[in-house]
């Protein structure tokens, strides 16, 4: 009993360190720094054993990229956070969108391999992974929703909050592509505020029509 419990410890460190390697090398180096082969010299093992507590390397850099998409998350929260009390609608979503621009100039690296990699062939993600991305969408769906006590999440707030998501992943991710240092930063922030603050400003004409009708 005891060298089972000693077995299932060594694997529960080995996949810890594996995991804080692989954010390692994706925030200092990118994706393409992760390779089996390296990782098992750093984490003084050998390349199968890796395998004995990941199926594959896809799925031990999906597991590494989630504690990326904490920290955005959290960067986001504290963004609405530092937010007066009853800020606006605008106001939140702006405040979204600029946490998340920065968090990825920061962190560019890390935020590549969490919107860029998919794993063999564009394979779908996970269920487990695609879940926990859907977490970004939520909180702008509740800041959509917060001033209409009334409404009722339903597909139409999804699909707002999806296609906004996405709209702002797009403008983030093409920036960082085309664009270099500050100039880099200050356009990709003028242009997601812009997006958002558009949106916004549709929503309430909405809302303000339906109020009426």
């Amino acid at each position: 009993m005891a060298s089972v419990i000693h077995i299932k410890d060594r694997r529960t460190r080995l996949r810890e360190t594996l995991v804080q390697l692989v954010q390692d090398l994706m925030a200092s180096e990118g994706l393409g720094a992760v390779q089996a082969r390296r990782l098992a010299q750093l984490a003084g093992c050998s390349v199968g054993a890796i395998y004995n507590v990941f199926p594959d390397l896809n799925d031990l850099i999906l597991t590494a990229n989630v504690d990326t998409l904490d920290r955005l998350l959290a960067q986001q929260r504290t963004a609405l956070e530092r937010l007066p009390p009853h800020a606006t609608r605008t106001a939140q979503l702006v405040a979204l969108a600029l946490a998340t621009v920065n968090f990825a100039h920061d962190f560019e690296p890390a935020w590549r391999a969490l919107y860029d990699h998919r794993g063999g062939a564009q394979k779908p993600y996970p269920d487990w992974y695609a879940a926990l991305h859907v977490r970004p969408v939520t909180m702008i769906e509740r800041i959509i929703l917060a001033e209409e006590p009334n409404a009722a999440a339903g597909h139409e707030t999804s699909r707002l909050a999806r296609g906004l998501w996405s709209a702002l992943l797009g403008i983030v991710v093409d920036g960082m592509d085309t664009r270099k240092d500050r100039q880099k930063r200050d356009e990709i922030e003028a242009q997601a505020s812009l997006l958002v603050t558009i949106a916004a400003q549709g929503l309430e004409a909405i809302l303000e029509m339906r109020r009426k009708g």
